[in-house]
């Protein structure tokens, strides 16, 4: 009998962790899907510019995230030049972006300032 008992222990044990894992991969992708969508930035631009750099900088974050948070060193140059046309233009920019809270604005930021 204590056999049919360590089992079923193991057994539950078993099924509490893959349940786990689920719930917890699951949570994960509904909290990039909605940061990637929910995401306002408001960097002080007017206009058109304004949703040019809102644009370019979702843009950027989508494909990090659906990349599974790796860059390919074309992509991440490719953004980050990109940016550097705003950053130029606006060098008041360049400290906003710094403290941005997205990990992805400061990484393709500090790449456009080594491209400067």
């Amino acid at each position: 009998m204590s056999g049919f008992s360590q089992g079923v222990a193991i057994f539950v044990v078993w099924g509490g962790a893959l349940e786990l894992t689920l719930w917890f991969g699951i949570f994960d992708k509904i909290q990039h899907s909605e940061k990637l969508d929910g995401i306002k930035y408001d960097f002080g631009l007017k206009g058109d510019e304004d949703k040019e750099l809102y644009y370019l900088l979702s843009e950027a974050c989508h494909a990090y995230y659906h990349a599974k948070r790796t860059w390919a060193s074309e992509d991440k140059d490719s953004y980050s030049k990109a940016l550097l046309k705003y950053i130029m233009k606006y060098p008041e920019l360049e400290s906003r972006l710094i403290l941005s809270k997205e990990r992805v604005i400061k990484m393709i930021t500090f790449r456009a300032l080594e491209l400067k």
